[in-house]
């Protein structure tokens, strides 16, 4: 399926890189896997779909944590990170 695809790919790129911006996120998430896999975040900008931060949350558990005011996902344990 191709949300988990694009799950994998953002856990992969957090994993190497310890962070993802939202920015980049949408930018290679279109690139890379299509509108479909693309969606309105809550603060109504574009963002992963919800099926694909889903996928994210069970391929990571509690490894990637949400930073809302950084706008961007971490590694868990970094400083200000809540779990999205």
């Amino acid at each position: 399926m191709i949300v988990v695809t694009a799950a994998a790919w953002m856990f992969e790129r957090i994993k190497r890189q310890d962070e993802l911006r939202l920015e980049d996120a949408v930018i290679e998430i279109g690139r890379r896997f299509g509108a479909q896999c693309l969606g309105v975040g809550a603060a109504g900008k574009l963002a992963p779909a919800p099926a694909v931060l889903k996928a994210l949350r069970l391929l990571s558990g509690n490894a990637v944590a949400w930073d809302p005011s950084g706008q961007v996902w971490r590694l868990q344990g970094s400083a200000g990170n809540t779990i999205h």
